[in-house]
C-alpha cells in the first residue's frame, strides 16, 4: 500500500470531494489518500515510526497524485508514476546544462503538474531552485528584475507570461522552456 497527503490549504480553491480521504487501486496497490490538515492523519503519524523506510521503488509504482481538469475541464486526479517523472527529468537535463549554470527558477505553482519538471530536475542535478512568489508571477516587472537579480539560468514559463516579458536581455540565461499552450513564433524568437 501506498500513501499520498495533501493539505485542505493547497487545495481550498478546489471542490469540497477532494478535502475527504480516498483509496485509490492501481497496478494491484492500494494507495490511500489522506489530507494532512485532518486531525485523524495527525494522530495516525504520531505512531508511526521515525526511521528511515525501506525502498524497494520501481519505475510503476506510484510518484504522485495531481488534481487537474486538463483539456478536458472535467476534474480528477491524475497518478503519475516514477518513470514518467524520471521521462521529464531526462528530457529536459537535454536541455539545461548544469556544467554550465545552476540557477533554476519555478514559475509554476507546486500544485500544478509541470513544477514536478523544475523542482526535481533541480534537485537531481544539484541546482539551486528558486520558487517564485505569488507577487513576482504575478508582475513581469517583477519577474525580470528577478532574473536578473538572481542570475538565474534556466527558466520555464507560459507563453503568455513570455510575451509579457517583451524583448530583454538576461545576461545570465542561458536557456529557457516555454510550456503549456502554443506559442507565437514572435514570442519565442
Amino acid at each position: 500500500a501506498g500513501a499520498v497527503a495533501i493539505t485542505a490549504k493547497a487545495v481550498a480553491h478546489k471542490p469540497s470531494v477532494i478535502y475527504r480521504e480516498a483509496e485509490i487501486h492501481k497496478n494491484d496497490i492500494l494507495y490511500k489518500l489522506y489530507s494532512i490538515d485532518s486531525t485523524k492523519f495527525q494522530a495516525e503519524l504520531k505512531h508511526q515510526s521515525s526511521t528511515n523506510l525501506v525502498q524497494n521503488v520501481i519505475s510503476n509504482n506510484l510518484a504522485y497524485i495531481i488534481y487537474t481538469s486538463g483539456t478536458t475541464g472535467k476534474p480528477k486526479g491524475v497518478m503519475v508514476e516514477h518513470v514518467g517523472v524520471i521521462n521529464t527529468i531526462k528530457a529536459i537535463e537535454s536541455i539545461y546544462d548544469f556544467r554550465i549554470g545552476n540557477r533554476v527558477s519555478a514559475f509554476t505553482s507546486y500544485v500544478f503538474d509541470v513544477s514536478a519538471a523544475s523542482f526535481f530536475t533541480a534537485m537531481l542535478n544539484g541546482a539551486e531552485l528558486h520558487i517564485l512568489s505569488n507577487t513576482v508571477r504575478q508582475n513581469a516587472n517583477l519577474i525580470k528584475d528577478y532574473i536578473r537579480k538572481e542570475k538565474i539560468n534556466y527558466a520555464d514559463f507560459p507563453p503568455i507570461v513570455l510575451s509579457n516579458l517583451g524583448k530583454v536581455d538576461f545576461p545570465a540565461l542561458i536557456s529557457m522552456i516555454y510550456a503549456g499552450e502554443k506559442c507565437p513564433k514572435s514570442v519565442g524568437k
